[in-house]
């Protein structure tokens, strides 16, 4: 008998439930022998590949972290341990400012000792461009993960101002909920680039696996063309003739069109 799975992959969303309960909040206004006190959790890259100082506030506070990762490899900023509730989905709120750069947002499972899917980058000199913004992701804890430290993964700043991090708040946060297509209905179009009509969309889809590879599987819900769709996994190995839900977001990745990286695994 075939198994039918069903996972949710991460995704970036922005807003958050009112009265959402908040498990972190930081200002960065607390310091101590040149670091953040709230902060440098176990995940952190060494101070010698991760450059954190401490620099005046822009709004919040009285202090602020500038961060810098001029390298193309990314670095690691995260919290102390937190305590989380096992499977929720938890947002994080980001006062940012920076020209250039890359950053996005992960956790670190500390219950299992392994680290879990991070988020895609924002382009600050897009997202931000030397203003100070509010910039959010989501990520959700694994089902056996009671606590966590969520880390904040950056690249590619100028070496000048670099990212000036001014406040941070995580709390938990009702998932989002996807829009149910076929696979058929996210690959087919007849317009040049020919990228999916649901590109970056956060949609749901069902299809018999195909193949299994290092890093992703194969679905497959109809015969011809448009009726399969590879699926980004570095976490999940479903076996070929598995029925597999999947929940994320549509990408393109070299005019191919593929769903990312699924975080947990349900089986029903």
């Amino acid at each position: 008998m075939k198994k039918l799975y069903k996972l949710f992959l991460g995704l970036m969303v922005v807003g958050t439930a009112a009265n959402a309960q908040v498990v972190f909040q930081s200002n960065l206004s607390s310091w101590n022998a040149g670091l953040p006190t709230d902060w440098m959790g176990s995940p952190s890259s060494h101070t010698t590949v991760l450059s954190v100082t401490e620099v005046p506030a822009i709004t919040y506070g009285t202090s602020a972290a500038q961060l810098s990762v001029t390298g193309s490899t990314h670095k690691r900023f995260s919290t102390q341990s937190v305590a989380v509730t096992a499977g929720e989905t938890y947002e994080i709120k980001m006062w940012v400012q920076a020209a250039t750069g890359d950053l996005r947002t992960g956790y670190y499972n500390v219950t299992s000792g392994s680290y879990g899917t991070y988020n895609s980058y924002f382009d600050l000199s897009v997202e931000s461009a030397g203003s100070l913004v509010m910039l959010s992701q989501t990520v959700t804890v694994a089902g056996t993960c009671d606590s966590a430290q969520f880390i904040l993964s950056l690249r590619n700043t100028d070496g000048v101002n670099d990212i000036i991090l001014d406040s941070v708040a995580i709390s938990l946060s009702a998932p989002p909920v996807a829009t149910p297509y076929t696979i058929n209905q996210i690959q087919f179009t007849t317009t040049p680039p020919y990228d999916s009509p649901h590109n970056l969309e956060f949609v749901e889809t069902t299809g018999i696996v195909t193949a299994v590879q290092y890093n992703g599987y194969y679905l497959q819900d109809g015969n011809g063309p448009w009726n399969g769709i590879f699926v980004l996994d570095f976490v999940n190995v479903p076996t070929i003739g598995d029925e597999v839900t999947v929940s994320g977001n549509v990408e393109e990745y070299f005019n191919l069109t593929e769903i990312k990286k699924p975080n947990s695994l349900c089986c029903k």
